[in-house]
């Protein structure tokens, strides 16, 4: 979230003094009357001040903020008159509560939500409070106002795009929510068709109104194609399904990731002879399903995990002309290779992890260490030993996404198979070294979000997840399930928002789970929900499972 300055509108008051008004014939000493011999009536004097201060504020578009407005008001000379106190917003940035009769003990507080049809973007404005001699403000009571001025930065919400999230693979949404709203919208399921046996659904992304997944099918007697599913994300019906592969090519495909209105996937062939060239990067139109590009600068994808786009371009590992392998860019508009960085077998650990990607480099871990390429033009710029992963290419070992931390770090969990552990690390990228690494082991796909990592562990057959201190690794807290729920597996990732976490267990055995969401700040459940799997959040503020 972007930082504001100190404010500079000022907070102010006006006291307006009315006048008495004197005879039209020159005055006449200690006679105690006007013209025409009446008393003189003395104007009332009301006097309104903004006793709070300016308003300064950066929310995400959506969060439940309002702004305080606070303040006091006098009378003298009131007689039978009234005081009404209304409330104008010069920008039409927060709702506003009707005129109302000021309050008996001359003091007042207002609190004004944003105006639910307030877009993002920088907005400033001023906020008075206007004394007023009737219900509907038609006459004012002279010169007696109270304004207040603010900022307010209303951030748009970032869509689901790849591998937690967005290219940091942070799995962080700058959002704060109510869980007491939380409410089923709908649900989908793949139909199954026979000879299926199952069908695995991949992680989904959002974008364009929609949600998009890989449907994965699996056969017990042949291979068969990946489906692209895309659903429209306010009511869950089917937008399109395309099949990666044909009957006779049959071909899976990695997740999908988003961006600016396309979906792009990775693919790969069950068979294919090495002296053909494939097309391992397919590009879609996210509202149509339409072919947008088909590019060979990757031949065949590694894994299943989504593409990484950033700043017009497309990063992914794959195999260039096999079995030479490695990660390359690829220009997410025409699909044209702008660079590829093979990688040394014997330390590339089977490179399956999609790399995560900020506006100087790239970050990936490889079997021995963290690997950084020059954004640009795929240049190595460093390679940081990680002592404790000591995974080779022979083990077909699988690595999680690096992260990209809040203190210019990047953490990532390595393989260490003599151990049979995955060991989270930080690294430095500025000193290009080793900061730390835990000495528990982990799973899954960690967020980090406010100097904080949310990561799950597997310990006494329980899921349990932890909280560690950015800077140090250490434990800040835990939390294992209750007993009775009897979730021995955690399975995908960890989504942290301002002050919530949501994480997915199940039972290995009956494959049965609950999501759950603990409330940051008491580090308790508040919600949960009986179903497990990969999650994401969209712009629009719905949660896919």
């Amino acid at each position: 979230m972007r930082s504001l300055g100190t404010g500079v509108l000022a907070c102010v008051f006006v006291v307006g003094l009315a006048g008495c008004g004197g005879g039209g014939g020159g005055s006449r000493s200690g006679s105690g009357s006007g013209q025409g011999g009446g008393p003189i009536t003395p104007a009332a004097n009301v006097t309104v001040a903004i006793t709070s201060a300016a308003i300064n504020a950066s929310i995400a578009q959506g969060d439940p903020y309002s702004a305080t407005v606070s303040g006091t008001w006098s009378a003298t000379n009131l007689g039978s008159g009234a005081v009404y106190l209304q409330i104008s917003d010069s920008a039409g940035t927060f709702a506003l509560p009707a005129i109302q009769a000021a309050p008996p003990n001359g003091a007042f507080s207002y609190a004004l939500p944003v105006a639910p049809t307030v877009a993002s973007g920088e907005r400033s404005g001023t906020i008075t409070v206007k004394a007023c001699k009737d219900t509907a403000c038609t006459n004012a009571h002279a010169g007696t106002s109270g304004s207040v001025g603010y900022r307010l930065a209303v951030n748009s919400v970032p869509e689901w795009e790849t591998v937690q999230g967005n290219a940091a693979h942070n799995g962080y949404v700058p959002i704060t929510l109510d869980a007491s709203k939380f409410a089923k919208a709908w649900e989908w399921r793949p139909p199954h068709v026979p000879p299926v046996r199952t069908i695995w659904l991949g992680m989904p992304v959002t974008g364009s109104d929609g949600v998009y997944v890989n449907a994965m099918p699996y056969y017990d007697d042949h291979d068969a194609s990946d489906q692209l599913v895309a659903l429209e994300e306010q009511s869950g019906a089917t937008r399109w399904v395309k099949s990666v592969g044909t009957d006779a090519d049959p071909a899976y495909a990695t997740s999908a990731a988003y961006a600016g209105g396309r979906l792009y996937y990775g693919k790969g062939l069950y068979t294919f002879n090495t002296n053909n060239t494939y097309a391992g990067l397919i590009a879609l139109q996210a509202n149509t399903g339409s072919t947008a590009f088909s590019s060979e600068a990757i031949q065949l994808a590694n894994g299943v995990a989504a593409p990484t786009p950033f700043g017009g371009n497309i990063y992914m590992s794959g195999a260039f002309k096999f079995p030479a392998r490695g990660y390359a860019s690829i220009d997410g508009t025409t699909g044209n290779p702008q660079w590829a960085t093979p990688l040394v077998q014997t330390v590339q650990g089977r490179p399956w992890a999609t790399p995560s990607v900020d506006s100087q480099n790239l970050y990936f871990h490889s079997a021995c260490c963290l690997e950084i390429l020059d954004r640009q033009s795929g240049a190595v710029v460093a390679s940081i030993t990680n002592p404790s992963a000591d995974a080779t290419y022979t083990t077909r070992s699988l690595f999680s996404p690096t992260l990209l931390g809040s203190r210019g770090n990047v953490l990532a969990l390595a393989l260490t198979p003599t151990a049979g552990k995955r060991l989270l690390s930080s690294f430095n990228i500025a000193g290009k070294s080793l900061e730390w690494t835990s000495a528990l082991d982990y799973s899954g796909f960690p967020a980090v979000a406010n100097g904080v990592i949310y990561v799950s562990r597997i310990e006494n057959n329980h899921v349990s997840l932890h909280a560690l201190n950015e800077t140090t690794g250490q434990a800040l807290w835990t939390w294992t399930p209750p007993e009775a729920e009897g979730q021995s597996t955690q399975l995908y990732n960890v989504v942290a928002t301002r002050n919530l976490v949501f994480f997915s267990a199940a039972d290995s055995v009956s494959q049965t789970g609950r999501l759950w969401a603990l409330d940051i700040a008491s580090r308790q459940p508040v919600w949960s929900y009986p179903a497990f799997g990969p999650l994401a959040i969209s712009a629009k503020r719905m949660l896919f499972l």
